[in-house]
């Protein structure tokens, strides 16, 4: 009877281990967690180029009327157009991947769809501010056990343009890209890179 009763004791006891042991997978693999990881496989990042170039409007040489061409100007007069720095946001482009974490993980229904990128920046330069910029990423499928790319801006136009500081400086930048399984759940990649914005020759 002992016996017995010493058995259903190791059985018991091996029961809540083996409860114990799926609760703290349940805490890595949870129920929004996805039964894919997303990984952010190459990440090119092209800086914001600058060129300085004839700005659209300026001001009549004699009267300092404002102009756009000289015929805005009188006779005898030249419209003269100051040289601006004009910064242009090139794209990046991520390669991501959506690897099983399990062998439930089966396409189409693991298959991630990206949603957007969440972009955060710290300048060098500690005077220079730019807001949070979160960026759609065009509902790109990355399928499971495969890899598929997104391009996107760093940066928004209306944020480099407002702010002449920004010209030849640097950021690092955390980027957050965020998409769901075809089944629901959420499933999210940081990444981290400089962006880098050319000064005007």
């Amino acid at each position: 009877m002992r016996g017995s009763n010493d058995r259903l004791l190791a059985i018991a006891l091996l029961a809540i281990l083996v409860g114990t042991a799926s609760c703290a997978d349940g805490d890595l693999d949870d129920d929004d967690a996805g039964d894919v990881v997303m990984l952010v496989n190459q990440l090119t990042a092209p800086p914001v180029t600058g060129q300085r170039q004839a700005g659209t409007s300026g001001t009549c040489s004699v009267s300092q009327v404002v102009c756009q061409s000289n015929l805005d100007c009188a006779q005898n007069e030249v419209c003269t157009l100051p040289q601006v720095c004009f910064l242009r946001v090139v794209n990046w482009s991520a390669s991501l991947s959506a690897e099983a974490k399990n062998t439930v993980a089966v396409p189409p229904f693991n298959d991630i769809v990206m949603q957007d990128v969440t972009i955060t920046y710290q300048w060098v330069n500690p005077g220079i501010f730019t807001p949070t910029f979160v960026t759609g990423l065009g509902n790109v499928t990355v399928p499971t056990g495969g890899s598929n790319s997104v391009q996107f801006p760093p940066i928004s136009t209306d944020a480099i343009n407002n702010n002449p500081a920004i010209e030849g400086s640097t950021a690092n930048l955390t980027l957050t890209f965020r998409g769901r399984t075809v089944e629901g759940a959420q499933v999210l990649q940081t990444a981290t890179r400089t962006l880098i914005v050319e000064s005007c020759q």
